[in-house]
Protein backbone atom coordinates (compact mmCIF):
# COMPACT_ATOMS: atom_id res chain seq x y z
CA UNK A 1 0.00 0.00 0.00
CA UNK A 2 1.73 3.21 -1.05
CA UNK A 3 1.91 6.21 1.35
CA UNK A 4 -0.47 8.91 0.57
CA UNK A 5 1.37 12.53 -1.10
CA UNK A 6 0.36 14.54 2.14
CA UNK A 7 1.83 12.00 4.41
CA UNK A 8 5.00 13.98 5.45
CA UNK A 9 7.80 12.31 7.92
CA UNK A 10 8.28 14.61 11.28
CA UNK A 11 12.05 14.79 10.32
CA UNK A 12 11.66 15.95 6.83
CA UNK A 13 9.38 18.74 8.55
CA UNK A 14 11.79 19.91 10.77
CA UNK A 15 14.51 19.51 8.16
CA UNK A 16 11.88 21.41 6.19
CA UNK A 17 11.57 24.46 8.73
CA UNK A 18 15.04 24.23 9.57
CA UNK A 19 16.04 25.59 6.06
CA UNK A 20 13.28 28.21 6.07
CA UNK A 21 14.76 29.66 8.73
CA UNK A 22 18.08 29.65 7.38
CA UNK A 23 16.81 31.39 4.46
CA UNK A 24 14.77 33.69 6.54
CA UNK A 25 18.36 34.37 7.98
CA UNK A 26 20.07 35.02 4.63
CA UNK A 27 17.03 37.23 3.88
CA UNK A 28 17.56 39.34 6.85
CA UNK A 29 21.26 39.74 6.61
CA UNK A 30 20.62 41.11 2.59
CA UNK A 31 17.93 42.91 3.88
CA UNK A 32 19.84 44.97 6.79
CA UNK A 33 22.80 44.74 4.37
CA UNK A 34 21.02 47.24 1.78
CA UNK A 35 19.71 49.18 4.71
CA UNK A 36 23.14 49.65 5.96
CA UNK A 37 24.66 50.71 2.49
CA UNK A 38 22.03 53.63 2.33
CA UNK A 39 22.80 54.71 5.58
CA UNK A 40 26.45 55.46 4.77
CA UNK A 41 25.12 58.07 1.66
CA UNK A 42 22.49 59.42 4.54
CA UNK A 43 24.84 60.37 6.86
CA UNK A 44 27.04 61.59 4.48
CA UNK A 45 24.13 63.81 3.15
CA UNK A 46 22.41 64.52 7.10
CA UNK A 47 26.32 65.67 8.09
CA UNK A 48 25.75 68.74 6.09
CA UNK A 49 23.21 69.89 8.21
CA UNK A 50 23.68 68.13 11.24
CA UNK A 51 26.93 67.47 13.71
CA UNK A 52 27.94 64.15 14.31
CA UNK A 53 26.69 63.78 17.83
CA UNK A 54 23.73 65.23 17.83
CA UNK A 55 23.05 63.23 14.14
CA UNK A 56 23.56 59.92 16.08
CA UNK A 57 21.68 61.28 19.15
CA UNK A 58 18.53 62.01 17.34
CA UNK A 59 18.34 58.81 14.72
CA UNK A 60 18.76 57.05 18.06
CA UNK A 61 15.67 58.82 19.17
CA UNK A 62 13.45 58.12 16.39
CA UNK A 63 14.46 54.09 16.21
CA UNK A 64 14.06 53.80 20.22
CA UNK A 65 10.62 55.29 19.74
CA UNK A 66 9.80 53.04 16.49
CA UNK A 67 11.07 49.71 18.71
CA UNK A 68 8.91 51.00 21.05
CA UNK A 69 5.76 51.21 19.17
CA UNK A 70 6.26 47.62 17.76
CA UNK A 71 7.11 45.95 20.61
CA UNK A 72 3.31 45.18 21.03
CA UNK A 73 3.38 43.61 17.69
CA UNK A 74 6.58 41.59 17.82
CA UNK A 75 6.77 38.37 19.67
CA UNK A 76 10.27 37.75 21.18
CA UNK A 77 12.26 34.86 20.20
CA UNK A 78 13.76 34.13 23.96
CA UNK A 79 12.55 32.21 26.79
CA UNK A 80 13.89 33.98 29.33
CA UNK A 81 12.36 37.32 30.99
CA UNK A 82 14.11 40.75 31.19
CA UNK A 83 15.33 41.68 34.75
CA UNK A 84 17.26 44.11 36.20
CA UNK A 85 20.10 42.51 36.40
CA UNK A 86 20.45 42.36 32.54
CA UNK A 87 20.43 46.25 32.62
CA UNK A 88 24.58 46.53 33.04
CA UNK A 89 24.79 44.50 30.01
CA UNK A 90 21.81 46.78 27.72
CA UNK A 91 24.05 49.94 28.87
CA UNK A 92 27.53 47.82 27.41
CA UNK A 93 25.62 46.76 24.41
CA UNK A 94 24.27 50.28 23.48
CA UNK A 95 27.41 51.99 24.83
CA UNK A 96 29.76 49.18 21.98
CA UNK A 97 27.03 48.89 19.16
CA UNK A 98 25.48 51.71 18.94
CA UNK A 99 26.56 55.10 20.72
CA UNK A 100 30.60 54.50 19.85
CA UNK A 101 29.93 53.24 16.24
CA UNK A 102 28.19 55.31 15.40
CA UNK A 103 29.82 58.50 16.54
CA UNK A 104 33.24 56.87 15.32
CA UNK A 105 31.23 56.50 12.15
CA UNK A 106 29.65 59.70 11.98
CA UNK A 107 32.98 62.00 13.18
CA UNK A 108 34.88 59.88 9.73
CA UNK A 109 32.22 60.00 7.63
CA UNK A 110 32.80 64.23 8.06
CA UNK A 111 35.76 63.68 5.74
CA UNK A 112 35.63 60.32 4.44
CA UNK A 113 33.27 59.63 1.58
CA UNK A 114 30.47 57.09 1.75
CA UNK A 115 31.80 54.35 -0.29
CA UNK A 116 35.56 55.06 1.45
CA UNK A 117 33.50 54.42 4.84
CA UNK A 118 32.20 51.44 3.80
CA UNK A 119 35.13 49.73 2.50
CA UNK A 120 36.45 50.05 6.24
CA UNK A 121 33.38 48.72 7.63
CA UNK A 122 33.68 45.94 5.65
CA UNK A 123 36.75 44.80 7.92
CA UNK A 124 34.45 44.04 10.95
CA UNK A 125 34.94 39.89 9.92
CA UNK A 126 38.34 40.54 10.71
CA UNK A 127 38.12 42.82 13.67
CA UNK A 128 35.94 40.11 14.71
CA UNK A 129 38.56 37.34 14.62
CA UNK A 130 40.75 39.23 16.25
CA UNK A 131 38.66 39.71 19.58
CA UNK A 132 37.62 36.29 19.06
CA UNK A 133 41.04 35.21 19.45
CA UNK A 134 41.98 37.81 22.14
CA UNK A 135 39.22 37.45 24.45
CA UNK A 136 37.73 33.62 23.54
CA UNK A 137 41.21 32.20 22.32
CA UNK A 138 39.55 30.90 18.64
CA UNK A 139 42.60 29.34 16.60
CA UNK A 140 43.64 31.67 13.82
CA UNK A 141 44.76 29.33 11.00
CA UNK A 142 47.92 30.82 8.32
CA UNK A 143 45.03 31.29 5.80
CA UNK A 144 43.26 33.73 8.24
CA UNK A 145 46.09 35.41 9.44
CA UNK A 146 47.43 36.61 6.21
CA UNK A 147 44.05 37.82 5.15
CA UNK A 148 44.64 39.56 8.62
CA UNK A 149 47.52 41.33 7.42
CA UNK A 150 46.27 42.15 4.02
CA UNK A 151 43.06 43.47 5.67
CA UNK A 152 45.49 45.73 7.72
CA UNK A 153 47.38 46.81 4.42
CA UNK A 154 44.48 47.41 2.68
CA UNK A 155 43.18 49.59 5.52
CA UNK A 156 46.28 51.49 5.81
CA UNK A 157 46.30 52.63 2.13
CA UNK A 158 42.99 54.02 2.89
CA UNK A 159 43.62 55.94 5.73
CA UNK A 160 46.78 57.49 3.93
CA UNK A 161 44.52 57.97 1.28
CA UNK A 162 42.31 60.03 2.95
CA UNK A 163 45.52 61.95 4.50
CA UNK A 164 46.51 65.29 2.51
CA UNK A 165 48.88 68.29 2.83
CA UNK A 166 46.34 70.06 5.89
CA UNK A 167 46.62 67.06 7.69
CA UNK A 168 46.11 63.07 8.67
CA UNK A 169 43.44 61.17 7.85
CA UNK A 170 42.04 61.17 11.15
CA UNK A 171 38.26 60.55 9.85
CA UNK A 172 39.69 57.07 8.75
CA UNK A 173 40.97 56.56 12.12
CA UNK A 174 37.73 57.18 13.81
CA UNK A 175 36.04 54.62 11.56
CA UNK A 176 38.41 52.46 12.65
CA UNK A 177 37.86 52.93 15.98
CA UNK A 178 34.21 52.40 15.44
CA UNK A 179 34.25 49.25 13.50
CA UNK A 180 36.30 47.28 16.68
CA UNK A 181 33.23 48.86 19.12
CA UNK A 182 30.62 47.17 17.11
CA UNK A 183 32.57 43.81 16.42
CA UNK A 184 33.14 43.80 20.10
CA UNK A 185 28.92 44.35 20.27
CA UNK A 186 28.56 41.26 17.88
CA UNK A 187 30.81 38.84 19.63
CA UNK A 188 29.37 39.63 23.10
CA UNK A 189 25.25 39.92 22.13
CA UNK A 190 25.20 36.21 21.46
CA UNK A 191 24.41 34.56 24.62
CA UNK A 192 22.11 37.32 25.24
CA UNK A 193 20.35 36.62 22.25
CA UNK A 194 19.59 33.12 22.82
CA UNK A 195 18.33 33.30 26.06
CA UNK A 196 16.13 36.71 25.33
CA UNK A 197 15.45 36.46 21.97
CA UNK A 198 17.11 38.68 19.14
CA UNK A 199 14.21 41.79 19.48
CA UNK A 200 14.44 41.80 22.77
CA UNK A 201 18.27 42.25 22.93
CA UNK A 202 17.70 45.30 20.26
CA UNK A 203 15.04 46.93 22.12
CA UNK A 204 16.60 47.25 24.99
CA UNK A 205 20.28 48.19 23.26
CA UNK A 206 18.89 50.76 21.30
CA UNK A 207 16.66 52.17 24.46
CA UNK A 208 19.80 51.96 26.41
CA UNK A 209 21.79 53.81 23.93
CA UNK A 210 18.92 55.98 23.49
CA UNK A 211 19.18 57.26 26.66
CA UNK A 212 22.87 57.56 27.04
CA UNK A 213 22.97 59.85 24.16
CA UNK A 214 19.66 62.06 25.58
CA UNK A 215 22.01 65.05 26.73
CA UNK A 216 23.66 64.83 23.27
CA UNK A 217 20.43 65.90 21.99
CA UNK A 218 20.92 69.83 22.89
CA UNK A 219 23.90 69.88 20.31
CA UNK A 220 20.67 70.13 17.86
CA UNK A 221 19.59 73.59 19.19
CA UNK A 222 23.57 74.91 19.36
CA UNK A 223 24.06 74.20 16.04
CA UNK A 224 20.87 75.16 14.33
CA UNK A 225 17.96 73.82 12.78
CA UNK A 226 18.09 73.09 9.46
CA UNK A 227 16.22 74.35 6.64
CA UNK A 228 13.97 72.23 4.44
CA UNK A 229 12.32 68.90 4.50
CA UNK A 230 15.28 66.84 3.22
CA UNK A 231 17.42 66.00 6.08
CA UNK A 232 14.52 65.70 8.58
CA UNK A 233 13.39 63.18 6.03
CA UNK A 234 16.73 61.87 5.73
CA UNK A 235 17.20 61.47 9.59
CA UNK A 236 14.22 59.86 10.21
CA UNK A 237 14.61 57.57 7.41
CA UNK A 238 18.48 56.51 9.23
CA UNK A 239 16.33 56.13 12.35
CA UNK A 240 13.99 54.07 10.85
CA UNK A 241 15.00 51.85 8.38
CA UNK A 242 18.56 51.28 9.04
CA UNK A 243 19.07 51.91 12.81
CA UNK A 244 15.39 50.01 14.29
CA UNK A 245 14.61 48.03 11.24
CA UNK A 246 17.89 46.42 9.80
CA UNK A 247 18.99 46.27 13.54
CA UNK A 248 16.81 43.63 14.08
CA UNK A 249 16.82 41.99 10.99
CA UNK A 250 20.67 41.98 12.16
CA UNK A 251 20.36 40.41 15.33
CA UNK A 252 17.80 37.72 14.68
CA UNK A 253 20.53 36.68 11.57
CA UNK A 254 22.98 36.61 14.39
CA UNK A 255 20.87 33.96 16.13
CA UNK A 256 20.32 31.70 13.53
CA UNK A 257 23.59 31.88 11.97
CA UNK A 258 26.31 32.96 14.32
CA UNK A 259 28.34 36.14 14.10
CA UNK A 260 31.05 35.13 12.16
CA UNK A 261 28.84 33.68 9.29
CA UNK A 262 26.86 37.31 9.42
CA UNK A 263 29.69 39.59 9.68
CA UNK A 264 31.58 37.78 6.66
CA UNK A 265 28.63 39.06 4.60
CA UNK A 266 29.71 42.41 5.50
CA UNK A 267 32.24 42.64 2.37
CA UNK A 268 29.38 42.72 0.20
CA UNK A 269 28.62 46.54 1.92
CA UNK A 270 30.86 48.46 0.02
CA UNK A 271 29.46 47.80 -3.08
CA UNK A 272 26.30 48.48 -2.74
CA UNK A 273 27.60 51.39 -1.12
CA UNK A 274 29.55 53.17 -3.42
CA UNK A 275 26.39 52.51 -6.34
CA UNK A 276 24.41 54.08 -4.30
CA UNK A 277 26.79 56.94 -3.51
CA UNK A 278 27.75 57.68 -6.90
CA UNK A 279 23.49 57.24 -7.66
CA UNK A 280 22.71 59.98 -5.21
CA UNK A 281 25.36 61.97 -4.28
CA UNK A 282 27.63 61.86 -7.31
CA UNK A 283 30.86 60.50 -5.02
CA UNK A 284 33.59 59.06 -6.29
CA UNK A 285 36.47 57.68 -3.70
CA UNK A 286 40.08 58.69 -5.35
CA UNK A 287 41.74 55.51 -6.95
CA UNK A 288 44.02 55.10 -4.05
CA UNK A 289 41.18 54.58 -1.44
CA UNK A 290 39.55 52.19 -3.76
CA UNK A 291 43.06 49.65 -4.19
CA UNK A 292 43.18 49.86 -0.56
CA UNK A 293 39.67 49.12 -0.01
CA UNK A 294 40.33 46.00 -2.42
CA UNK A 295 42.71 44.54 -0.28
CA UNK A 296 40.64 45.39 2.33
CA UNK A 297 37.79 43.36 0.95
CA UNK A 298 40.70 40.51 -0.38
CA UNK A 299 41.67 39.99 3.03
CA UNK A 300 38.19 40.28 4.43
CA UNK A 301 37.17 37.09 2.79
CA UNK A 302 40.70 34.80 3.39
CA UNK A 303 40.27 35.34 7.10
CA UNK A 304 37.03 33.82 7.06
CA UNK A 305 37.23 31.42 3.74
CA UNK A 306 40.47 30.05 5.97
CA UNK A 307 39.19 30.30 9.11
CA UNK A 308 39.32 27.34 11.78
Amino acid sequence: MTQPDNAVSPQMRTRAAMGRDRLSAYLATAAALVLWASSFVAIRYCLRYFTPSGLAALRYAIAAVALVVLSPLIRGQGSARTGWRDLPLFVLFGLLGIVGYNIGLNLGEQTVTAATSSFVVAQIPISTVILQFMFFQDKISRGTFFGILLGLLGTTIIVLSETSGSGFGWGAIFIVGAIFSESAYFVLQKDAIHRLGAYRVNLFTILAAGICMSPLLGDLFTAGFPDGAGPWIAVLYLGLFPAALAYFLWTYAIRELGPVITATSLYALPFLTLLIGFLCLGEQPVPMALCGGALALSGAYLAHRFRQ
